[in-house]
């Protein structure tokens, strides 16, 4: 495959994750909210209390890296390789929040409410994570930017 497509196919790829984990964070902000307010008004203990917090940061944070990862996408697929750095580090949050976050679970303050949120907040990120995109998608668009600066240096 050619650098140039292999560009467009990682850019490709970038853009349906992207809007599948958009998707994915927008119904579960949706459904979320009554939730927990039917939870709250049942009367039963109060262990969510950070939940709106920790839902809302974290799916922030997860809808920041959706958009960028869209945007890096679009524009490897107008073929200019400079955006697959911001693929990469994209790609490198999305690891790092998905490794991180389970580690707020042991705290007795926050644990009940971030545990309830992680999976309305983070489910988004599990799309990528599953067809190992962090994994591969920057390494092939690192060597098709790195085999297009070289061709263009051997035209000069």
């Amino acid at each position: 495959m050619s650098p140039r497509r292999t560009l467009v196919a990682v850019g490709a790829v970038s853009v349906l994750l992207a809007g599948l984990g958009l998707y994915y964070n927008a119904v579960a902000l949706s459904d979320a909210y009554p939730m927990v307010v039917a939870r709250q008004k049942a009367g039963g203990p109060n262990d969510l209390a950070f939940f709106f917090r920790a839902l809302y940061t974290i799916s922030g944070i997860c809808v920041v890296c959706g958009g960028l990862l869209a945007v890096s996408g679009l524009q490897l697929m107008r073929g200019r390789p400079r955006w697959v750095w911001l693929l990469t580090a994209v790609a490198t949050v999305e690891v790092a929040l998905f490794l991180s976050v389970p580690m707020l679970w042991r705290s007795p303050v926050l644990g009940p409410s971030v545990r309830a949120a992680t999976g309305p907040s983070m489910g988004g990120l599990a799309i990528p994570l599953v067809v190992l995109f962090p994994l591969w998608a920057p390494v092939l668009g690192h060597w098709a930017r790195r085999r297009l600066e070289h061709g263009r240096r051997g035209h000069v």
